[in-house]
């Protein structure tokens, strides 16, 4: 059995990390409202505030970073699929790590018979 897995640059998890969240919702089509320093999104009567990179759940008293909220409201199961989300679908590298092969025991040395 060989195990998959996304391999992606610093750059591109930073860059994931670092997502404006205001801008990639109106992106996304979501209307937002100014309040304070930072913007307001209402997801199924939840008021979730948003400022820069990082936002607060003031229901469930949650938050996070940019890939946390796509892992929390756009169903991405897993890191990596939050960072295709976030950045588009052409980054990361798969990576396959076949199943290492067991090690068979050496034989013990020994002559061939005289002639």
């Amino acid at each position: 059995m060989s195990t998959t897995y996304v391999s992606f640059t610093p750059a591109e998890r930073e860059q994931a990390r670092a997502t404006d969240l205001a801008e990639f919702l109106r992106r996304q089509g979501y209307d937002l409202k100014r309040e304070g320093r930072g913007s307001v999104w209402m997801n199924r009567g939840e008021k979730i505030s948003v400022q820069g990179n990082l936002w607060y759940n003031q229901y469930t008293r949650e938050g996070g970073d940019a890939i946390d909220f796509a892992r929390r409201f756009f169903d991405c199961s897993d890191y990596p699929s939050a960072v295709r989300f976030l950045l588009g679908a052409d980054v990361g590298v798969a990576v396959i790590n076949p199943q290492k092969q067991e090690k068979k025991e050496p034989k013990p040395f020994a002559l061939p018979p005289a002639n």
